[in-house]
């Protein structure tokens, strides 16, 4: 999804992200899309779940699964999210959708 924003996906299972834990440093997930690269098309969770979803971003303003979605659409999605604090800002979650003009 990072290298083709622009594409559409579908979650085919369940995902375990437990794991992410131990991602980045420590900081965690890094969410899909931000104020450079936007998420731009879908994602269709299919009724789905994501769980356990770590991330510790400082300095972070757009923070989850995704960061920064413009003319795109998520649907069919439950996530479980185990930390999303970033730590100049504690239990501040915001995702900027925008939709195009």
């Amino acid at each position: 999804m990072k290298n083709d924003p622009t594409a559409h996906y579908a979650l085919a299972r369940d995902i375990d992200a437990g794991a992410t834990r131990d991602w980045n440093d420590g900081a965690g997930f890094l969410p899909i899309g931000d104020e450079v690269m936007m998420f731009m098309r879908s994602f269709d969770g299919r009724g789905h779940s994501i769980t356990g979803l770590y991330i510790d971003r400082v300095g972070s303003k757009n923070i989850g699964l995704f960061g920064w979605v413009w003319g795109g659409k998520v649907k069919f999605l439950t996530t479980e999210i185990l930390k999303c604090i970033p730590k100049d800002k504690p239990y501040q979650i915001s995702i900027d959708i925008d939709e195009k003009p």
